[in-house]
Order: structure tokens, then C-alpha cells, then sequence
């Protein structure tokens, strides 16, 4: 499973856009990153990354904060305010293709995306938690088993924990973000469940991400959060749109997909206030991240780090 070079070269081009502050055009993009080459394989490459960007500004005309057509790329005017999508383009390239030399950003953004998942689910309406360590400053108990039981009260799942079937060290049960719809009745169980593995890595890794021992969190409970009613899915920054169609369906065989443009799509909607306090807050480290990596935009190498 791999995505066309054109996607990668795509971000790299709208980085370029942003740190040199001006629309960029095919024969710019020739020229910064090809030197000027004419060879036929690299021009088309490069048109192959604008078609690209066109169909992201398709997918996402409000959050996808650029102008693009086959023949330029402009960045709008973002201003201060949280942009899901740079948060997700800039994370993704420092974790994943390494444009930035410093790479404790790379490990900010490989811990905060799963808090974003989170806040993006539950802008959407559902409950959710992120069950990975560390847990404390996101609301759980440190340990696991108290953690669980909490998730359990918070989901209204009639649900209890059976201690035999806990390995000594169980960590997560191999889910990042665990959500549910709405409270259950607390009597009696079966509201669907996502459990959720978020994949920074690259997209070759996230079939195998979803399905890694998907039955493990289902597997503790003596009553309540039973895998016939759980639904198990992966979270990616990348854009997946130009995925194969062959690799697509394997992906939708593993469980469902949230990509870029997906999760941009959802961050952005409108929902009625919720009752949940915390349902709309976005956390203060993703927020204090996309902060940071705007800051470093200057210092992406994104002539070279694509490749």
C-alpha cells in the first residue's frame, strides 16, 4: 500500500507557498525543487501535485486553506485561529517525511493527534477518550482498569471488569481513542463503540494499525462493550484521496477510515452546543502545537523533504 509521489510532493508545495508567502505556479515548483529540469517524468509530477491540490480544495472548499487550480497554488489568509488542516500538513511532515531537523515536534504531533481525533469526535456529538498512556492529563485514571471502569460509567455502558483476563502489561488494549454515540441506559448494554488506532506513521502501516489484535479491548470485560457491537477504524494526517482503489477497499475491509480531508471536514462542521463542558474545547497542546509548528514554517525543508 503506498500513496503517488504526487501527494507528498502536494504538501511539499504548499508549505513552499506558505513559507515563501506567495502563489506558486508549475514552472516555480520546477524551478525550486527540480532545477528548472525538463525532464518530461518531473513535469508531470509536478502537474500530477496541482490536480492534487485541486481535488483537496474540492473535498474541503471551507477548510482547506489554499487556492488551488491546475496552474497555481495561493495560501488564503488563515489568520490566528486553529486550521485543522495545517495542523494535520505540517504535523504529518515533520513526523513522517522529516522536513524539520527538530524533531521533538515529530513526537508532540505523534502524541497530540490522537487528542485531536478525540476533539474531533467529539465535535461530531460523540463521547470519546483517548485510552493511551499517559492518561492522567487527559482525564483518566493513570492505571488501566480504573481507567476503563471510568470510560464505562461515562459511556453508560452496563459493564464490569474481569481482572483474569489482563495481562501484566496491558497498556492500552491496542486502542487510542475509544467513543460511543450517546450515554447508554446503564441496565443494559450494546451501544455501538469505535475504537480507534491513530497512525502517524506511513500509510503502508495503517491496515495493519487497525487490525492488530482488534479484538483486545472487547476481550476484558466480563459484561458490556461486546465486539459484535464495536466498530473498529484508523485515524491518518496523510490525505488518502489518491489512495488505489484496490488498497482503498482493503482498508474499508479493516474497518473505517479517517483521513485528512475527513477529519478536516468534521473539525470544521457547526454543531448545537453540546452539554459536555469539554465536548467543543480544544485541547490546549494541540492548540499550543499548531501554534508552534506555524512558528517553523521558515525552517521546513520542503524543496528536498517530499522525497
Amino acid at each position: 500500500m503506498h500513496l503517488p509521489a504526487s501527494v507528498a510532493l502536494c504538501d511539499a508545495i504548499e508549505i513552499g507557498a506558505l513559507q515563501l508567502g506567495m502563489g506558486l505556479s508549475p514552472e516555480n515548483v520546477l524551478a525550486e525543487v527540480f532545477a528548472n529540469s525538463t525532464n518530461e517524468g518531473d513535469r508531470n509530477l509536478v502537474f500530477d501535485a496541482f490536480a492534487v491540490a485541486t481535488l483537496r480544495a474540492e473535498a474541503s472548499p471551507n477548510g482547506y486553506p489554499f487556492d488551488a487550480t491546475a496552474r497555481t497554488l495561493s495560501p488564503k489568509v488563515i489568520g490566528r485561529a486553529f486550521s485543522p488542516y495545517l495542523f494535520l500538513l505540517l504535523g504529518v511532515s515533520a513526523a513522517q517525511r522529516g522536513m524539520l531537523s527538530d524533531q521533538s515536534f515529530a513526537r508532540r504531533f505523534r502524541r497530540e493527534f490522537e487528542d485531536f481525533v478525540c476533539w474531533v469526535l467529539r465535535r461530531c456529538g460523540f463521547l470519546a477518550e483517548v485510552l493511551s498512556e499517559p492518561r492522567t492529563h487527559r482525564g483518566l485514571d493513570r492505571s488501566l482498569q480504573p481507567a476503563l471502569v471510568q470510560i464505562a460509567e461515562r459511556f453508560g455502558e452496563d459493564a464490569f471488569l474481569d481482572e483474569t483476563r489482563f495481562a501484566p502489561h496491558d497498556s492500552d488494549l491496542d486502542v487510542d481513542v475509544v467513543a460511543t454515540p450517546a450515554v447508554g441506559d446503564r441496565a443494559i448494554g450494546g451501544w455501538p463503540t469505535l475504537l480507534v488506532q491513530c497512525a502517524t506513521g506511513p500509510v503502508q502501516e495503517l491496515n495493519n494499525k487497525i487490525l492488530e489484535v482488534s479484538n483486545t479491548f472487547c476481550s476484558v470485560w466480563g459484561r458490556g462493550f461486546n465486539r459484535t457491537a464495536t466498530l473498529r477504524g484508523g485515524a491518518t494526517p496523510d490525505e488518502l484521496l489518491q489512495l488505489g482503489p484496490v488498497f482503498w477497499r482493503r482498508l474499508h475491509d479493516a474497518g473505517f477510515v479517517l483521513h485528512r480531508m475527513r477529519l478536516v471536514n468534521l473539525a470544521i462542521r457547526r454543531f448545537r452546543r453540546s452539554s459536555h463542558a469539554r465536548a467543543r474545547r480544544l485541547p490546549v497542546r494541540v492548540r499550543e502545537l499548531e501554534r508552534d509548528l506555524r512558528a517553523q514554517i521558515p525552517e521546513f525543508a520542503w524543496r528536498t523533504g517530499w522525497e
